[in-house]
Protein backbone atom coordinates (compact mmCIF):
# COMPACT_ATOMS: atom_id res chain seq x y z
CA UNK A 1 0.00 0.00 0.00
CA UNK A 2 2.67 2.20 0.66
CA UNK A 3 5.17 1.70 -1.88
CA UNK A 4 1.88 1.96 -4.06
CA UNK A 5 1.08 5.32 -2.84
CA UNK A 6 4.38 6.87 -2.99
CA UNK A 7 5.83 5.40 -6.38
CA UNK A 8 3.00 4.24 -8.46
CA UNK A 9 -0.12 6.81 -8.09
CA UNK A 10 2.21 10.22 -8.17
CA UNK A 11 3.60 8.66 -11.35
CA UNK A 12 0.51 7.96 -13.05
CA UNK A 13 0.21 11.68 -13.57
CA UNK A 14 2.20 10.94 -16.50
CA UNK A 15 -0.13 8.08 -17.86
CA UNK A 16 -2.56 10.13 -17.70
CA UNK A 17 -1.69 12.91 -19.84
CA UNK A 18 -1.72 10.19 -23.20
CA UNK A 19 -5.29 8.26 -21.69
CA UNK A 20 -7.23 11.59 -21.08
CA UNK A 21 -6.88 15.45 -21.56
CA UNK A 22 -7.24 16.10 -17.27
CA UNK A 23 -8.30 19.53 -16.70
CA UNK A 24 -6.03 20.21 -14.00
CA UNK A 25 -2.88 19.04 -12.89
CA UNK A 26 -3.52 16.22 -10.19
CA UNK A 27 -0.05 16.17 -9.03
CA UNK A 28 -0.95 18.02 -6.07
CA UNK A 29 -3.44 15.68 -5.24
CA UNK A 30 -1.47 12.55 -6.24
CA UNK A 31 1.37 13.65 -4.37
CA UNK A 32 -0.90 14.39 -1.29
CA UNK A 33 -1.84 10.71 -1.53
CA UNK A 34 2.12 9.45 -1.41
CA UNK A 35 2.62 11.70 1.44
CA UNK A 36 -0.12 10.19 3.44
CA UNK A 37 0.91 6.95 1.88
CA UNK A 38 4.70 6.99 3.33
CA UNK A 39 3.47 7.18 6.91
CA UNK A 40 2.97 3.43 6.55
CA UNK A 41 6.99 2.86 6.13
CA UNK A 42 7.33 4.99 9.15
CA UNK A 43 5.09 3.30 11.35
CA UNK A 44 7.57 1.67 13.75
CA UNK A 45 9.18 5.42 14.24
CA UNK A 46 5.73 6.74 14.96
CA UNK A 47 4.85 7.95 18.49
CA UNK A 48 3.89 5.42 21.17
CA UNK A 49 -0.12 6.34 20.72
CA UNK A 50 -0.11 5.91 17.34
CA UNK A 51 1.86 2.97 17.10
CA UNK A 52 -0.57 1.12 19.69
CA UNK A 53 -3.47 2.34 17.66
CA UNK A 54 -2.24 1.89 14.43
CA UNK A 55 -5.08 -0.13 12.93
CA UNK A 56 -7.07 3.35 13.40
CA UNK A 57 -4.16 5.07 11.33
CA UNK A 58 -4.30 2.82 9.00
CA UNK A 59 -7.82 3.06 8.23
CA UNK A 60 -7.50 6.60 8.03
CA UNK A 61 -4.63 6.48 5.66
CA UNK A 62 -6.61 4.27 3.42
CA UNK A 63 -9.54 6.47 3.25
CA UNK A 64 -7.77 9.39 2.44
CA UNK A 65 -5.77 7.40 -0.27
CA UNK A 66 -8.45 6.15 -2.03
CA UNK A 67 -12.04 7.23 -1.89
CA UNK A 68 -11.14 10.71 -0.56
CA UNK A 69 -8.40 11.36 -3.35
CA UNK A 70 -9.53 9.87 -6.04
CA UNK A 71 -12.73 10.92 -5.41
CA UNK A 72 -11.11 14.59 -5.29
CA UNK A 73 -9.23 14.23 -8.86
CA UNK A 74 -12.69 13.03 -10.34
CA UNK A 75 -15.02 16.14 -8.99
CA UNK A 76 -12.36 18.58 -9.92
CA UNK A 77 -11.95 16.99 -13.28
CA UNK A 78 -15.99 16.81 -14.13
CA UNK A 79 -16.23 20.97 -12.09
CA UNK A 80 -13.43 22.16 -14.16
CA UNK A 81 -14.82 20.86 -17.48
CA UNK A 82 -15.70 22.99 -20.37
CA UNK A 83 -19.33 23.68 -21.08
CA UNK A 84 -19.76 21.62 -23.98
CA UNK A 85 -16.96 19.38 -23.60
CA UNK A 86 -17.54 15.47 -23.03
CA UNK A 87 -16.19 14.35 -19.47
CA UNK A 88 -13.90 11.53 -19.77
CA UNK A 89 -14.81 8.32 -17.97
CA UNK A 90 -11.37 7.36 -17.14
CA UNK A 91 -11.57 9.45 -13.71
CA UNK A 92 -15.01 7.16 -13.36
CA UNK A 93 -12.63 3.91 -14.07
CA UNK A 94 -10.04 5.09 -11.87
CA UNK A 95 -12.42 5.75 -8.83
CA UNK A 96 -14.24 2.74 -9.54
CA UNK A 97 -10.91 0.76 -9.05
CA UNK A 98 -10.11 2.54 -6.24
CA UNK A 99 -13.08 2.26 -4.17
CA UNK A 100 -13.12 -1.63 -4.69
CA UNK A 101 -9.67 -2.16 -3.47
CA UNK A 102 -10.89 -0.02 -0.79
CA UNK A 103 -13.74 -1.93 0.45
CA UNK A 104 -11.17 -4.90 0.05
CA UNK A 105 -8.50 -3.54 2.28
CA UNK A 106 -11.09 -2.80 5.47
CA UNK A 107 -12.73 -5.96 5.82
CA UNK A 108 -16.31 -4.02 6.96
CA UNK A 109 -18.99 -3.39 4.66
CA UNK A 110 -20.42 -0.72 7.40
CA UNK A 111 -16.90 0.77 7.98
CA UNK A 112 -16.43 1.22 4.44
CA UNK A 113 -19.69 2.71 3.56
CA UNK A 114 -19.84 4.90 6.57
CA UNK A 115 -16.12 6.22 5.83
CA UNK A 116 -17.19 6.25 1.61
CA UNK A 117 -20.03 8.85 2.93
CA UNK A 118 -17.93 10.99 5.15
CA UNK A 119 -14.55 11.16 2.37
CA UNK A 120 -17.49 11.92 -0.28
CA UNK A 121 -18.80 14.91 1.82
CA UNK A 122 -15.51 16.16 2.84
CA UNK A 123 -14.55 16.23 -0.64
CA UNK A 124 -17.78 18.23 -2.02
CA UNK A 125 -15.86 21.55 -0.30
CA UNK A 126 -13.66 21.38 -2.80
CA UNK A 127 -16.24 22.72 -4.94
CA UNK A 128 -15.99 26.00 -3.23
CA UNK A 129 -12.83 26.86 -5.21
CA UNK A 130 -14.39 26.52 -8.62
CA UNK A 131 -15.93 29.50 -9.23
CA UNK A 132 -18.56 28.03 -12.16
CA UNK A 133 -18.59 24.64 -11.55
CA UNK A 134 -19.74 22.04 -14.66
CA UNK A 135 -23.45 20.79 -13.23
CA UNK A 136 -23.39 18.74 -16.14
CA UNK A 137 -20.28 17.04 -16.03
CA UNK A 138 -20.69 16.78 -12.59
CA UNK A 139 -23.86 14.76 -13.00
CA UNK A 140 -21.79 12.14 -15.07
CA UNK A 141 -19.28 12.04 -12.75
CA UNK A 142 -21.27 11.40 -9.53
CA UNK A 143 -25.16 11.23 -9.70
CA UNK A 144 -25.38 8.85 -13.00
CA UNK A 145 -22.79 6.06 -11.99
CA UNK A 146 -23.76 6.18 -8.62
CA UNK A 147 -25.37 3.13 -8.66
CA UNK A 148 -22.06 1.47 -9.84
CA UNK A 149 -20.30 2.84 -7.00
CA UNK A 150 -22.97 1.41 -4.62
CA UNK A 151 -22.39 -2.24 -6.60
CA UNK A 152 -18.66 -2.23 -6.04
CA UNK A 153 -19.42 -1.29 -2.70
CA UNK A 154 -21.84 -3.86 -2.10
CA UNK A 155 -19.88 -7.04 -4.37
CA UNK A 156 -16.22 -5.83 -2.51
CA UNK A 157 -18.31 -6.27 0.65
CA UNK A 158 -19.88 -10.07 0.05
CA UNK A 159 -16.05 -11.39 -1.26
CA UNK A 160 -14.77 -10.05 1.72
CA UNK A 161 -18.11 -11.68 3.86
CA UNK A 162 -17.50 -14.75 1.87
CA UNK A 163 -13.63 -15.20 2.76
CA UNK A 164 -14.55 -14.71 6.62
CA UNK A 165 -17.40 -17.02 6.53
CA UNK A 166 -14.99 -19.91 4.91
CA UNK A 167 -12.62 -18.67 7.73
CA UNK A 168 -14.70 -18.99 10.51
CA UNK A 169 -16.09 -22.26 9.36
CA UNK A 170 -12.46 -23.50 9.08
CA UNK A 171 -12.04 -22.04 12.70
CA UNK A 172 -15.08 -23.67 13.72
CA UNK A 173 -14.03 -27.07 12.50
CA UNK A 174 -10.83 -26.86 13.65
CA UNK A 175 -12.13 -26.10 17.52
CA UNK A 176 -14.45 -29.02 16.93
CA UNK A 177 -11.96 -31.33 15.63
CA UNK A 178 -9.35 -30.28 18.74
CA UNK A 179 -12.19 -30.31 21.51
CA UNK A 180 -12.89 -33.75 20.52
CA UNK A 181 -9.39 -35.15 20.21
CA UNK A 182 -9.00 -33.46 23.64
CA UNK A 183 -11.65 -35.10 25.52
CA UNK A 184 -10.08 -38.50 24.22
CA UNK A 185 -6.67 -37.28 25.35
CA UNK A 186 -7.66 -36.34 29.10
CA UNK A 187 -9.54 -39.45 29.56
CA UNK A 188 -6.16 -42.17 29.28
CA UNK A 189 -4.16 -39.00 31.32
CA UNK A 190 -6.80 -38.88 33.99
CA UNK A 191 -6.27 -42.37 34.19
CA UNK A 192 -2.95 -42.19 34.30
CA UNK A 193 -2.79 -39.52 37.06
CA UNK A 194 -4.79 -42.26 38.81
CA UNK A 195 -2.55 -44.78 38.92
CA UNK A 196 0.42 -42.59 39.48
CA UNK A 197 -1.49 -41.51 43.14
CA UNK A 198 -2.08 -45.83 43.97
CA UNK A 199 1.30 -46.03 43.36
CA UNK A 200 2.56 -43.15 45.33
CA UNK A 201 0.26 -44.41 48.23
CA UNK A 202 3.01 -47.62 48.08
CA UNK A 203 5.87 -47.14 46.69
CA UNK A 204 7.80 -45.07 49.32
CA UNK A 205 7.39 -48.27 51.40
CA UNK A 206 8.49 -50.84 48.87
CA UNK A 207 11.78 -48.31 48.18
CA UNK A 208 12.56 -48.17 51.79
CA UNK A 209 12.18 -51.19 52.21
CA UNK A 210 14.16 -52.49 49.65
CA UNK A 211 17.12 -49.56 50.81
CA UNK A 212 17.10 -51.59 54.09
CA UNK A 213 17.31 -54.75 52.45
CA UNK A 214 20.60 -53.35 50.28
CA UNK A 215 21.96 -52.41 53.55
CA UNK A 216 21.48 -55.28 55.33
CA UNK A 217 22.66 -57.29 52.06
CA UNK A 218 19.32 -59.10 51.85
CA UNK A 219 18.65 -58.37 48.53
CA UNK A 220 20.85 -58.23 45.44
CA UNK A 221 21.91 -55.11 44.20
CA UNK A 222 20.12 -55.13 40.77
CA UNK A 223 18.22 -51.78 41.56
CA UNK A 224 21.54 -49.06 41.94
CA UNK A 225 21.29 -46.26 44.90
CA UNK A 226 20.78 -43.33 41.68
CA UNK A 227 17.47 -45.44 40.87
CA UNK A 228 16.52 -45.74 44.04
CA UNK A 229 16.65 -42.33 44.70
CA UNK A 230 14.96 -41.44 41.61
CA UNK A 231 11.82 -44.15 42.11
CA UNK A 232 11.12 -41.89 45.22
CA UNK A 233 10.66 -39.19 42.78
CA UNK A 234 8.98 -41.13 39.77
CA UNK A 235 5.08 -40.63 41.14
CA UNK A 236 5.42 -36.88 40.85
CA UNK A 237 7.29 -36.86 37.63
CA UNK A 238 4.31 -38.82 36.05
CA UNK A 239 1.98 -35.84 37.83
CA UNK A 240 3.69 -33.32 36.48
CA UNK A 241 4.09 -34.48 32.83
CA UNK A 242 0.06 -35.50 33.12
CA UNK A 243 -0.17 -31.73 34.42
CA UNK A 244 2.09 -30.10 31.38
CA UNK A 245 0.13 -32.43 29.14
CA UNK A 246 -2.92 -30.71 30.13
CA UNK A 247 -1.72 -27.82 29.40
CA UNK A 248 -0.40 -28.60 25.96
CA UNK A 249 -4.08 -29.60 25.05
CA UNK A 250 -5.00 -26.32 26.29
CA UNK A 251 -3.12 -24.36 24.38
CA UNK A 252 -3.43 -26.50 20.72
CA UNK A 253 -7.40 -25.47 21.73
CA UNK A 254 -6.10 -21.88 22.40
CA UNK A 255 -4.59 -21.99 18.67
CA UNK A 256 -7.95 -22.30 17.45
CA UNK A 257 -9.65 -19.50 19.25
CA UNK A 258 -9.84 -15.92 19.20
CA UNK A 259 -9.28 -15.62 23.52
CA UNK A 260 -6.97 -12.36 23.99
CA UNK A 261 -3.78 -13.49 25.15
CA UNK A 262 -3.42 -10.70 27.82
CA UNK A 263 -6.44 -12.74 30.01
CA UNK A 264 -3.22 -15.58 30.66
CA UNK A 265 -1.52 -14.71 33.74
CA UNK A 266 1.97 -13.80 32.61
CA UNK A 267 5.57 -14.33 35.38
CA UNK A 268 9.03 -13.17 34.54
CA UNK A 269 11.70 -15.69 33.40
CA UNK A 270 14.92 -16.29 31.17
CA UNK A 271 14.86 -16.63 27.91
CA UNK A 272 17.37 -19.58 28.43
CA UNK A 273 14.60 -20.80 30.41
CA UNK A 274 12.13 -21.37 28.18
CA UNK A 275 14.34 -22.46 25.35
CA UNK A 276 15.83 -25.33 27.36
CA UNK A 277 12.53 -26.35 28.35
CA UNK A 278 11.30 -26.32 24.81
CA UNK A 279 14.33 -28.24 23.74
CA UNK A 280 14.57 -30.91 26.63
CA UNK A 281 10.53 -31.55 25.84
CA UNK A 282 10.16 -31.43 22.49
CA UNK A 283 9.06 -34.88 21.00
CA UNK A 284 11.94 -35.39 18.33
CA UNK A 285 11.01 -38.35 16.34
CA UNK A 286 14.72 -40.14 16.59
CA UNK A 287 18.49 -38.50 18.16
CA UNK A 288 19.24 -37.81 14.51
CA UNK A 289 16.49 -34.95 14.72
CA UNK A 290 17.77 -34.56 18.27
CA UNK A 291 20.94 -33.78 17.00
CA UNK A 292 19.88 -31.18 14.22
CA UNK A 293 19.11 -28.57 17.41
CA UNK A 294 22.04 -26.19 18.40
CA UNK A 295 21.19 -23.31 21.23
CA UNK A 296 23.25 -20.69 21.62
CA UNK A 297 22.83 -18.57 24.64
CA UNK A 298 24.65 -15.09 24.12
CA UNK A 299 23.00 -12.10 26.23
CA UNK A 300 19.66 -13.85 28.08
CA UNK A 301 17.41 -11.31 29.45
CA UNK A 302 13.84 -11.50 31.18
CA UNK A 303 10.54 -12.12 29.23
CA UNK A 304 7.29 -11.09 30.84
CA UNK A 305 5.04 -13.50 29.42
CA UNK A 306 2.36 -17.14 29.97
CA UNK A 307 5.48 -18.73 30.02
CA UNK A 308 4.24 -22.24 28.51
CA UNK A 309 2.97 -20.18 25.54
CA UNK A 310 6.63 -19.07 24.64
CA UNK A 311 7.39 -22.47 25.35
CA UNK A 312 4.82 -23.93 22.80
CA UNK A 313 5.70 -20.93 20.13
CA UNK A 314 9.34 -22.49 20.32
CA UNK A 315 7.26 -25.66 20.05
CA UNK A 316 6.13 -24.53 16.39
CA UNK A 317 9.16 -22.70 14.96
CA UNK A 318 11.43 -26.17 16.25
CA UNK A 319 8.59 -28.33 14.18
CA UNK A 320 8.85 -25.77 11.42
CA UNK A 321 12.84 -26.18 11.48
CA UNK A 322 12.52 -29.92 11.92
CA UNK A 323 10.12 -30.44 9.12
CA UNK A 324 12.24 -28.13 6.00
CA UNK A 325 15.62 -28.88 7.92
CA UNK A 326 16.16 -32.48 7.22
CA UNK A 327 15.63 -32.68 3.73
CA UNK A 328 18.47 -29.87 3.56
CA UNK A 329 22.37 -32.12 2.83
CA UNK A 330 23.39 -30.18 6.02
CA UNK A 331 20.11 -30.07 7.75
CA UNK A 332 20.42 -27.74 11.18
CA UNK A 333 18.49 -25.96 13.54
CA UNK A 334 19.97 -22.99 15.34
CA UNK A 335 18.61 -20.74 18.15
CA UNK A 336 20.28 -17.90 19.76
CA UNK A 337 19.71 -15.07 22.41
CA UNK A 338 20.27 -11.62 22.32
CA UNK A 339 19.59 -7.80 20.55
CA UNK A 340 18.42 -8.08 17.07
CA UNK A 341 17.59 -4.77 15.49
CA UNK A 342 17.92 -2.77 18.93
CA UNK A 343 15.45 -5.77 21.09
CA UNK A 344 15.53 -8.38 22.91
CA UNK A 345 15.18 -11.59 20.85
CA UNK A 346 15.25 -15.41 20.55
CA UNK A 347 16.15 -16.64 16.67
CA UNK A 348 15.35 -19.32 15.14
CA UNK A 349 16.83 -20.34 11.95
CA UNK A 350 17.13 -23.71 9.64
CA UNK A 351 19.08 -24.04 6.31
CA UNK A 352 16.23 -25.78 4.53
CA UNK A 353 14.38 -24.76 1.63
CA UNK A 354 12.96 -21.46 2.94
CA UNK A 355 10.30 -19.50 1.50
CA UNK A 356 9.63 -17.62 -1.46
CA UNK A 357 9.45 -13.59 -1.50
CA UNK A 358 5.25 -14.30 -2.17
CA UNK A 359 4.97 -16.78 0.57
CA UNK A 360 6.45 -14.36 3.09
CA UNK A 361 3.57 -12.62 3.27
CA UNK A 362 1.19 -15.32 3.84
CA UNK A 363 3.04 -17.42 6.32
CA UNK A 364 1.64 -16.12 9.82
CA UNK A 365 -2.05 -16.35 7.74
CA UNK A 366 -4.43 -18.54 9.68
CA UNK A 367 -5.14 -21.77 8.07
CA UNK A 368 -2.10 -21.12 5.10
CA UNK A 369 0.41 -24.45 4.62
CA UNK A 370 2.42 -25.40 2.08
CA UNK A 371 2.77 -28.47 4.10
CA UNK A 372 1.26 -32.10 2.60
CA UNK A 373 -2.12 -33.28 3.89
CA UNK A 374 -1.86 -34.42 7.35
CA UNK A 375 1.41 -32.49 8.42
CA UNK A 376 0.35 -29.23 9.20
CA UNK A 377 -3.73 -26.87 8.88
CA UNK A 378 -1.89 -23.28 8.73
CA UNK A 379 -2.42 -22.53 12.59
CA UNK A 380 1.09 -22.66 14.33
CA UNK A 381 2.54 -19.31 12.95
CA UNK A 382 -0.57 -17.59 13.60
CA UNK A 383 -0.60 -18.48 16.58
CA UNK A 384 2.89 -17.42 17.20
CA UNK A 385 1.71 -14.01 16.05
CA UNK A 386 -1.31 -13.89 18.15
CA UNK A 387 1.19 -14.93 21.20
CA UNK A 388 3.83 -12.43 20.28
CA UNK A 389 1.70 -9.33 19.51
CA UNK A 390 -0.88 -10.06 22.45
CA UNK A 391 2.48 -10.05 25.30
CA UNK A 392 3.20 -6.34 23.11
CA UNK A 393 6.42 -8.19 20.82
CA UNK A 394 7.11 -9.05 17.50
CA UNK A 395 7.85 -11.74 15.23
CA UNK A 396 9.36 -11.31 12.05
CA UNK A 397 10.57 -14.15 9.43
CA UNK A 398 13.17 -13.55 7.07
CA UNK A 399 14.01 -16.26 4.34
CA UNK A 400 15.65 -16.69 0.89
CA UNK A 401 14.55 -19.76 -1.19
CA UNK A 402 16.35 -22.81 -1.40
CA UNK A 403 19.05 -21.31 1.72
CA UNK A 404 17.41 -20.51 5.20
CA UNK A 405 14.51 -19.45 7.05
CA UNK A 406 15.11 -17.12 9.68
CA UNK A 407 12.22 -16.02 12.43
CA UNK A 408 13.06 -13.50 15.16
CA UNK A 409 10.80 -13.22 18.46
CA UNK A 410 11.03 -9.46 19.30
CA UNK A 411 10.20 -9.20 22.77
CA UNK A 412 9.45 -6.20 24.71
CA UNK A 413 11.55 -4.54 27.22
CA UNK A 414 11.10 -5.10 31.19
CA UNK A 415 12.85 -2.27 33.21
Amino acid sequence: MAYIAVLVIPATTIVEHYVADPEFNTIYIRSFAGLVGSIILFRKRLPKLLRDNFDLVWIAIATVVLPFCFGLILTLNAALTEPGSSFSPIWIYQYLVALFIFVQLLHSAYLAAVLWIVATLVLTTALVVVADPNLIALKEAWVLPLPVYLTALIVGSLANRNVQMVESEKLKAASAIGSNIAHELRTPLASIRILSRAIQKYLPVLVDTYQKALERSQATAGIGWNQVAELRMVCKTIEGEVDYSNTIINILLENTSNAPIESRNATEFAASQAIAEAAKRYPFNNSSEQQLLEVYIHNDFLVRAPYVLIVHVLFNLIKNGVLYGRSAPSGMIRIFTGRSRGRNSIIVTDNGAGISESLKLKVFDRFFTTTEAGQGAGIGLSFCKMVMEGIGGEIQCDSREGEYTTFRLLFPEIN
